[in-house]
């Protein structure tokens, strides 16, 4: 073989180890890409659960910080006691009980000869009071669970902002190392 054809021998394959190499580093190129789009839109998948799962709590959190607001005024004396007051006496069922328990008290004092007598008025109040007592304890049990759900609310919550930024970390730190590999891939093929 003359030093011609041994030059062209050397100069094909150089040009097809050159292509070759080119091949290589857009197959390696194309597959990071391929792999930091999939995990880009799995990112973007886990922001959108999370906000959708983040909505989803928050009735329950708006409902349980009220509650809790409502537990703190009366507690720490702020609360508006008339408008307190008020409310209770226009709970449900309040009224029902309230009317059926005076119109038993009265039937009751009226079987024995005692309508509007002071037997009558006592055990009237003492009705009245205990229904009153027994209302207002119903309302601040009503307001506690309320913040409990409120509470278990921001607890689910919080779990589910750390579970979504664990997973959007791991599939953006993906992303970058399938870049990162393409790079490698593509610059191993072009200098081998």
């Amino acid at each position: 073989m003359g030093l011609g054809a041994a030059g062209a021998v050397a100069a094909a394959t150089a040009a097809a180890s050159i292509g070759g190499a080119v091949i290589s580093s857009e197959g390696a190129q194309s597959a990071a890409k391929t792999q930091a789009g999939a995990e880009n839109n799995a990112t973007a998948l886990q922001e959108q659960i999370f906000e959708r799962e983040q909505g989803n709590f928050a009735p329950y959190l708006k409902a349980g910080g009220n509650a809790l607001s409502q537990l703190s005024n009366i507690y720490s004396g702020k609360a508006d006691t008339n408008s307190l007051m008020t409310m209770l006496q226009n709970y449900p069922g309040y009224q029902f009980a309230q009317q059926q328990g005076n119109l038993g008290l009265d039937r009751s004092q009226a079987a024995r000869g005692l309508l509007n007598s002071g037997a009558t008025t006592k055990d009237a109040l003492a009705y009245n009071n205990g229904l009153a007592s027994q209302q207002w304890t119903n309302y601040l049990s009503g307001l506690s669970s309320l913040a409990g759900l409120g509470q278990a609310s921001a607890a689910g919550a919080a779990s589910t902002g750390t579970q979504a930024s664990q997973g959007i970390a791991n599939t953006t730190v993906g992303a970058g190392t399938a870049a990162a590999a393409g790079t490698v891939g593509s610059a191993n093929a072009i200098s081998s």
